[in-house]
């Protein structure tokens, strides 16, 4: 089971309604817990530019554009995904190649890094 399918499956389970991003599947990165809201999924926004950059052979600037005027400035409803931005993080510091990490080889099943 891939890190995506971890998560979209357990973001399903506690919310049918939550949408997912099309096409960044490598960016998903978890999911909102709230005891006042529905969690919704939670996507890496240096990961979705990295996404963009090497799958659509965007500038880091074009695509920064492109998430800020397509994803972000687009409303989709209460169960529509964040996008995080993470300190320090940037499309340089990314570590390792896009793609989604199986969940063996994660922290996804709280193992201790």
């Amino acid at each position: 089971m891939t890190q995506f399918e971890y998560i979209s499956e357990s973001l399903a389970e506690m919310n049918p309604e939550a949408l997912l991003a099309d096409g960044l599947e490598e960016a998903l990165i978890g999911f909102t817990l709230n005891h006042h809201l529905s969690p919704v999924a939670v996507y890496d926004y240096a990961l979705c530019i990295r996404v963009l950059v090497d799958r659509d052979s965007m500038s880091e600037e074009e695509a920064d554009e492109y998430l800020s005027f397509n994803t972000l400035g687009a409303y989709v409803g209460q169960n529509g995904p964040i996008y995080v931005s993470l300190p320090g993080r940037t499309l340089e510091k990314t570590l390792g190649p896009v793609g989604p990490d199986d969940v063996e080889n994660s922290n996804l099943k709280g193992d201790q890094p």
